[in-house]
């Protein structure tokens, strides 16, 4: 939650009691575009109108269960005793969180819900006159840029070409900068948009890739290895960086701090296989072919498939020794190292991320750890080491979900150590009878599933959960269209 929205919940909510009154609210509180915001931020729902409205609205919601209310009192306006005295009352204002600013600067800048959020990060131990407040307003607006409405239009406007990174580096760009106004919810709407001229693609185009060369560049992940094992020859010092769980605007942070510390990636994309989850993949990354369904995914499978395909017989003249592949598992690299091929795998973003419930919490965390794997990418560089940075899949902000039945997952996969072979966007059956049966007992939710085989996946922001949360699996271009990064190493060939 936002630190400025748990701040206000804090002041105005008291335990057990499901309706609160403010008295007073002043100007800022009472705006709807701020209460408006609130309430989707809190899941508190805040209520103006008339004493006559307010006690309608008592009557029909006093008893409701899990729901907290807020009603907002203007100057003057009070209610009847009888519904003051089972409510909490409070004589909050906004503009006390904000004290160090010039309060009447304040309201006169008519701040939006994310400026007011970075100001209220942005507070000083001392009283700030009119000329700093407006100062600091004034170069807060300027970090922030477009407002979301602006925002929405410049994604709808750029062009869409699903084979160019340009695409992606240009959505990753906006989608950041409404990420720091605490305004992703506002550009979905732009987001879903775009993601229905992706679902086009993938129906046209996708599933070809999975056939295609690895020639040029490798255009979905289980490429990858051909492309390298085609790329370079035995001798060469090659490294791959696999970050779990990466979506393309979140590389866009690593990839400036890289341009910040001297290194040069060349960005570019490539697809994640479908379904987007871990086990079919990364698996589909080491394996360096099509993934298998009865695969261990793990740590020690990876290492056996890594070292396996540099070793075998099939690569012919590109075939390493036994011990030329090294493998590392959220491992430092080692002080001597000397195997020409490096896999360097990181899973500590993906466990977070499915930790986040808001794509804000996700920036903050992605800026941790970017400070935390730079300092092994440069050590793999300083090595001599010519890098590739990939992923396996993106992640999505999923929400308007909802559960799966006990008839629902006697349809399902079952597994050895679970009780079926699902993820929160996808599902996998075990005959497509069973598969079939599934999909017509829910005739709504058909047009955003793509179906294939024995399984199915979303293709717009739901899950089979009914929060909001992170999480990946679907057919969203921001779980699909991932990057492929490489930096060429000045030693290279020295």
């Amino acid at each position: 939650m936002d630190s400025l929205v748990s701040n206000i919940v804090h002041n105005i909510i008291q335990e057990n009691v499901s309706i609160s009154i403010i008295r007073y609210a002043d100007s800022l509180l009472m705006r709807e575009d701020i209460y408006s915001r609130l309430s989707e931020e809190s899941g508190v729902k805040f209520v103006t109108g008339s004493n006559i409205e307010l006690r309608f609205h008592y009557e029909l919601h006093k008893n409701d269960d899990g729901q907290h209310y807020c009603y907002l009192l203007g100057t003057g306006q009070m209610l009847m005793p009888d519904i003051m005295r089972k409510c909490y009352v409070t004589d909050f204002k906004l503009t006390d969180l904000f004290s160090c600013y010039d309060i009447p600067t304040l309201i006169e800048a008519h701040p939006s819900f994310p400026l007011l959020s970075i100001l209220f990060e942005k507070r000083t131990l001392r009283n700030l006159g009119p000329r700093e407040t407006i100062d600091i307003i004034n170069a807060q607006k300027e970090k922030l840029g477009a407002d979301a409405s602006e925002l929405k239009q410049q994604l709808l406007e750029i062009p869409r070409d699903w084979t160019s990174v340009s695409t992606m580096e240009q959505i990753s760009d906006l989608v950041i900068k409404a990420i720091m106004q605490n305004a992703y919810k506002e550009i979905e709407p732009a987001l879903n948009e775009i993601n229905a001229d992706f679902q086009r693609f993938v129906d046209e185009n996708y599933f070809n890739t999975q056939t295609s060369s690895a020639f040029g560049k490798p255009k979905v992940v289980s490429k990858i290895l051909p492309y390298l094992c085609d790329k370079h020859e035995r001798n060469e010092m090659v490294a791959l960086v696999v970050v779990d769980c990466l979506s393309y605007w979140q590389y866009s942070m690593l990839g400036k701090r890289l341009r910040e510390e001297g290194l040069s990636p060349k960005d570019d994309i490539t697809f994640a296989w479908m379904p987007s989850v871990t086990e079919l993949s990364r698996q589909a990354i080491f394996r360096g072919d099509f993934p298998e369904n009865d695969y261990n995914q793990g740590p020690g499978s990876e290492e056996k498939l890594w070292n396996k395909y540099w070793t075998s017989h099939d690569r012919g003249s590109k075939q390493l020794i036994g011990d030329s592949a090294l493998y590392l598992y959220e491992k430092d690299v080692p002080e001597f190292i000397y195997q020409p091929r490096v896999a360097l795998v990181d899973v500590n973003l993906d466990h977070t991320a499915h930790a986040c419930r808001y794509t804000k919490d996700l920036y903050s965390i992605t800026e941790n750890w970017v400070e935390r794997i730079l300092p092994r990418i440069k050590r793999l560089y300083e090595e001599g080491y010519y890098i590739y940075i990939v992923t396996d899949h993106g992640n999505i902000s999923s929400h308007d979900g909802w559960s799966l039945t006990q008839q629902d997952k006697t349809f399902i996969v079952k597994e050895k150590d679970s009780d079926a072979s699902r993820g929160e966007r996808y599902l996998r059956f075990d005959k497509e009878t069973y598969l079939n049966a599934f999909v017509e007992m829910h005739p709504n939710d058909q047009m955003n599933w793509l179906i294939r085989d024995n399984w199915l996946v979303w293709r717009n922001t739901q899950s089979f959960k009914p929060k909001e949360e992170i999480t990946h699996g679907g057919a969203h271009f921001m779980e699909m269209v991932i990057p492929f990064i490489t930096i060429e190493n000045k030693k290279y060939g020295e």
